[in-house]
């Protein structure tokens, strides 16, 4: 199994599908469309950013870089997310990710998930649909799930 370490705030999703410490994919070398299996990798989210009051149709978006086990920027994981259905204390949040890997590839993921109003995390675990990839990630699929670790804004997400 795979993992990619998320440094910074937990949307990211994925898996923002936000996604976030990464895992490995279903079938290691057919899901990740070769024999080179996804490197352990951070994703550092330091930065602030918006985060949803309620309403409806209200969007937020970021990046953040990602390292590999050494520390090394080995590209960038972005999310995007529209708020729907709000309730009293929670809204929901469709969400589109990438894990974007220099010289490699993409990851692409998909959710929805229910953000607690006015908070600036996603709940955890959170899990993702992975919807495909590109390069040596041609044909990625499966459930990307991001894991707190220990420092805050730290999560390992797990591709399965």
């Amino acid at each position: 199994m795979t993992s990619i370490r998320l440094l910074g705030r937990s949307l990211g999703l994925a898996t923002a599908s936000v996604a976030v410490t990464v895992g490995a994919l279903a079938a290691p070398a057919v899901a990740l469309g070769g024999p080179d299996p996804l490197p352990t990798m951070t994703v550092d989210f330091g930065y602030e950013d918006e985060q949803p009051s309620g309403s409806e149709g209200q969007q937020f978006d970021g990046d953040a870089r990602l390292l590999d086990a050494s520390g090394d920027v080995v590209g960038r994981f972005y999310y995007d997310c529209t708020t729907a259905a709000p309730g009293k204390t929670t809204v929901g949040a469709l969400c589109s990710g990438a894990y974007v890997i220099e010289g490699r590839g993409e990851i692409f993921t998909q959710a929805f998930k229910p953000i607690q109003k006015d908070e600036d995390t996603m709940p955890r675990p959170t899990r993702s649909a992975v919807t495909g990839g590109t390069g040596d990630f041609k044909g990625a699929s499966g459930q990307a799930t991001m894991l707190p670790v220990g420092e805050p804004d730290t999560n390992t997400v797990v591709f399965s």
